[in-house]
This record gives C-alpha cells, sequence and structure tokens, in this order.
C-alpha cells in the first residue's frame, strides 16, 4: 500500500478535523488524544460533506443528518444505519503525519 506524506504533524495537529488534499486524493484527517485517524470526506448518505463534521467522544457525527461514525473502524452507528466509511492508517513517523492509502487494485 503506498504511503503520503501528509505534512508536519505540529500544524495538522492544531485542527482536530480537517479535509486533506494529496497526489489526487482526498481524506478527512482527524486528531484526537494525540492520534491521527483519516477516513473518507464524504457521508455515505446522500455523500454529504463531513470537512464540518463534529466530534462526539470517538465518533465523527455528520453534520447533515447525525449519523454517527466510529473514526477507528469507520463504523456506523445512530439514527440512521448506513454503510460504514473507509478508513486509512496513519502514522507519525519523524514529526510527519504519513497516510497509507490503496493505489489502483489495492483494497
Amino acid at each position: 500500500m503506498p504511503s503520503f506524506d501528509l505534512g508536519s504533524a505540529a500544524l495538522l495537529g492544531k485542527r482536530r478535523i480537517q479535509c486533506i488534499e494529496f497526489e489526487g486524493h482526498s481524506c478527512l484527517l482527524i486528531f484526537l488524544d494525540g492520534r491521527f485517524y483519516a477516513t473518507e470526506q464524504e457521508c455515505p448518505h446522500k455523500q454529504a460533506s463531513l470537512c464540518f463534521a463534529q466530534l462526539s467522544g470517538r465518533h465523527l457525527v455528520c453534520p447533515w443528518h447525525e449519523a454517527r461514525f466510529d473514526i477507528e473502524s469507520g463504523r456506523c452507528s445512530g439514527p440512521l444505519m448506513l454503510h460504514d466509511l473507509k478508513t486509512w492508517p496513519v502514522s507519525e513517523e519523524n514529526g510527519r503525519v504519513i497516510i497509507y492509502f490503496p493505489g489502483e487494485g489495492d483494497e
């Protein structure tokens, strides 16, 4: 699985939730309790943007219909039982945030 450097952990850690574009891809980057998480940017319900989602504990809450997603597994819960969000591994290496994002043919 290819990896991509998203930038400085010190800078990216200043915001809890942010939409990130990289190498023709996109993700929602979440910083919670000193750790980074990455999910897809769109809610499975009508592809609503999650860029303005809120965190409730370890759950991302869609601002449009209040669907809730676990930030680590992507599992959906709450009033709308939707498909889970895709998630990708993220690590912090030498002060940089690295995402492991599937290439073509990877899953």
